[in-house]
């Protein structure tokens, strides 16, 4: 599977230091795309995709348990893809 590693853009610290609440609801979705792959005890692999001038975003590679070997081989082409373009 390829996902966006989260779904947002990453909030400044200084947004989320005097409001738990805040920092809880953002904690939950920044977390939500990975949890997934955690519950189901599956491999995954964050990416980079931005341009070296935006804001830092990836891409989640992710696969079946145990299939860590494969999902670096593919993620290591993935990367090697990025970097051309980026």
């Amino acid at each position: 599977m390829v996902v966006p590693t989260v779904p947002v853009l990453p909030p400044r610290v200084t947004d989320l230091t005097d409001n738990n609440d805040e920092f809880g609801r953002v904690n939950a979705l920044i977390l939500c795309n990975s949890s997934v792959f955690n519950f189901l005890d599956s491999c995954a692999l964050p990416l980079p995709c931005h341009l070296r001038t935006d804001a830092p975003v990836g891409l989640m590679l992710a696969a079946a348990p145990h299939a860590d070997d494969v999902l670096l081989s593919i993620g290591s082409g993935a990367e090697a893809v990025l970097n051309a373009i980026r």
